[in-house]
């Protein structure tokens, strides 16, 4: 019924005065864009929000839609979505029945049995989870190759069922390949229990710190959207999820949260310092040194941002440029704090360099007196 008075509506509009099939088809391919970029935005939403424990919020937001959460049987991604807000809320059966009465035309059928396969392996159904997943011969089928976490979901049920070594290819190909996906840390972990099961204690130790460093990564992480949701317009969060993405050495989802607080907030000091380690991650001398005296003349005590600039001026050769910043830094408060003793050892250096070697010795005792080990002169 709906394709007919579609049609007929779309007749009805070719036939008004200089409206012909050519703008009705612009007219509807416009439309069908919009309503493409809405679902990618829903998705996006969802996906964070589940991400952050916000299932009710999912919720709530399938229920608002014109036709509640049945219009999303179409919409594959959507509907896997909702059927994990479902699950996270205890909902288990409600959400094998939404995925089950899925259209047979659905798009994103992949998200669709992926989430079937969540499922079982929630209810601890691993010969399901195996057969939906992987081939007679145990590899991941060829329709989920561009899901990472088919393979997480494969291995875990590999690990469940006690046979972590048919565990380790998938759970390592995983991690390969998304080294930062929120279930990555498990999958660490999984790997350590099956390196111990080889006696391979060295990787078992290797898998285990890389599984606990990304699980303070993804808590760090976690905090900050938290806050930023929270908060749209505060430039903090968005600084501290830089900063994390400068750890991660992802560059390109660091300045696109750097961007913006540069842009509305650029009183915001932290945020030229954050860009100035950015722009030195990447080689970018000339541009960290306009980030970092940025910083320096945003706020005087944006110590970090001095310490790093004093040491670029040292790398070009500008010593006495150098030294005002690093005897502004040493005499400063924060000149006492472990993380700047190398300061004291950098501006000793310093005025070596510039021919004053009482200063330099003077200067490299008190580096020494602050638990300083490093010689005075660099080795070679």
């Amino acid at each position: 019924m709906r394709s007919v008075i579609r049609a007929s509506v779309i007749v009805a509009l070719c036939a008004l005065p200089g409206l012909g099939a050519a703008a009705v088809a612009a007219n509807t391919t416009s439309t069908s864009a919009l309503q493409a970029d809405a679902r990618a935005q829903r998705v996006a939403a969802w996906t964070e929000a589940l991400e952050l424990d916000l299932a009710r919020s999912v919720l709530e937001d399938a229920a608002a839609l014109e036709g509640g959460a049945a219009s999303l049987r179409g919409a594959g991604e959507s509907l896997a979505l909702y059927a994990r807000a479902l699950a996270a809320s205890g909902q288990l059966a409600q959400a094998r029945v939404a995925l089950q009465a899925a259209a047979e035309d659905a798009t994103g059928r992949v998200e669709i049995e992926l989430e079937l396969a969540s499922l079982d392996l929630v209810e601890d159904r691993l010969a399901e989870v195996e057969s939906r997943l992987a081939q007679a011969g145990g590899e991941l089928r060829p329709s989920f190759e561009g899901a990472p976490r088919a393979r997480f979901l494969l291995g875990r049920a590999r690990v469940r069922a006690g046979d972590p070594a048919a565990a380790r290819t998938p759970l390592e190909r995983f991690v390969a390949g998304e080294p930062r996906h929120p279930d990555a840390p498990a999958a660490w972990h999984m790997l350590a229990q099956e390196a111990l099961l080889r006696r391979d204690l060295e990787r078992a130790r290797e898998c285990r710190e890389r599984g606990d460093e990304l699980g303070r990564w993804h808590a760090y992480y976690r905090t900050r959207r938290l806050q930023r949701r929270a908060n749209p317009d505060a430039p903090e969060p968005r600084i501290g999820l830089a900063q994390l993405w400068i750890a991660a050495e992802d560059w390109n989802r660091a300045r696109a949260e750097l961007e913006p607080v540069l842009k509305s907030h650029p009183e915001a000091c932290t945020a030229w310092t954050t860009l100035g380690e950015l722009e030195r991650k990447q080689g970018r001398v000339a541009e960290s040194h306009a980030a970092y005296t940025r910083a320096v003349e945003c706020d005087p005590n944006e110590h970090l941002a001095r310490y790093a600039l004093a040491l670029l001026l040292l790398d070009a050769g500008e010593a006495q440029s150098a030294r005002v910043h690093l005897e502004a830094l040493c005499a400063s408060p924060a000149g006492g704090e472990r993380r700047f003793i190398g300061a004291h050892l950098a501006l000793a250096r310093c005025l070596l360099e510039l021919g004053d070697a009482r200063a330099a010795e003077a200067r490299y005792e008190h580096y020494r007196g602050l638990g300083g080990s490093e010689p005075l002169e660099p080795q070679k």
